[in-house]
């Protein structure tokens, strides 16, 4: 007899997405049937085990159809790893030359591991149901939940691990918890590639900083050149001029007469004026500002980078 084809419950389909999987556009598959009863789930439709209502042919011919107008297929449930066939099945999406993104409860970490081995997923989303001490609530063993956690933080792959807090098996107060558990693997990255985002944009403004300075610094450089040099043919050809040449106090007493402070004179400019008189240095505030900017940047920078647990 001939091998049987390879064949999943699909209980339904969205021809086109551009929120399920970040970054693409995507057609979005719905497996019938799930392992877990969690009382906030928007599927309850897809919770029994029983045959689908779109056939997988017919799902095959849409993407074929489909395949230059999107880039990728997300498989999501119900619980897509609780069909044995779902690797053939993604095999024969990628095949068509489509991404494939699987949305996963994380309860089947053997199923994990096999479509990671084979590069059968280019991205996952595994959703994190509550803390260790609740899973028993779920009859879900946290080893499993563990492990699923760690091939996918170590997979390679794209990956972002989520929760949903309805206030009994996830509450707020749980979510430190829960994020804990994500620290146990490389690089929650949320589909995001090292560097990216935050960390992109801290990086180039360090560089951005950077420059700045060196081209400030270069600028202090050259006026104070050409200020001496100023103040040499002054002093050299027009003695007395006290332009370039002049001394501090002079300057003081020619800015104080031109900010003479009338009794009329509103406070928000009496304090202008003042801050004037205090002669701030320009020089030093080139230097200052895109110093400051670098480390504003750096930190930044550390401050988008998890620490392991």
């Amino acid at each position: 007899m001939p091998p049987e084809s390879p064949n999943i419950p699909i209980a339904g389909m969205h021809p086109v997405t551009a929120i399920n999987y970040p970054g693409k556009i995507a057609a979005c598959i719905f497996t019938q049937g799930c392992n877990l009863r969690c009382p906030y789930c928007h599927n309850q439709e897809l919770l029994p085990i029983k045959p689908g209502k779109v056939s997988l042919e017919e799902t095959m011919a849409f993407l074929r159809r489909s395949k230059k107008l999107i880039e990728g297929v997300v498989i999501t449930g119900g619980e897509p790893t609780i069909h044995p066939d779902l690797p053939q099945v993604i095999a024969g999406i990628k095949k068509e030359g489509l991404m494939v993104k699987l949305d996963t409860n994380g309860t089947n970490p053997d199923m994990l591991q096999c479509l990671i081995e084979e590069k059968l997923i280019d991205a996952v989303s595994m959703d994190i149901k509550t803390t260790p001490d609740k899973y028993g609530m779920l009859g879900v063993d946290m080893a499993t939940i563990l492990r699923s956690i760690s091939l996918i933080g170590h997979s390679g792959v794209e990956y972002e691990f989520r929760t949903t807090v309805d206030g009994q098996i996830c509450t707020d107060e749980d979510v430190a918890e829960i994020e804990k558990l994500t620290y146990q693997r490389p690089e929650n990255t949320g589909f995001r590639k090292p560097f990216e985002n935050k960390n992109i944009f801290a990086i180039v403004g360090i560089l951005a900083s950077l420059v700045w300075f060196l081209v400030s610094k270069r600028k202090l450089y050259w006026q104070t050149y050409w200020e001496q040099r100023l103040f040499d043919f002054e002093r050299e050809h027009l003695p007395g001029l006290d332009f370039f040449g002049a001394s501090q106090q002079r300057i003081q007493n020619d800015v104080e007469k031109n900010l003479i402070l009338h009794k009329e004179m509103g406070w928000l400019q009496a304090i202008v004026y003042k801050l004037v008189l205090k002669r701030p240095s320009i020089n030093n505030s080139m230097l200052c500002v895109p110093a400051l900017f670098v480390l504003g940047w750096v930190g930044l920078l550390f401050s988008s980078v998890k620490p392991l647990m």
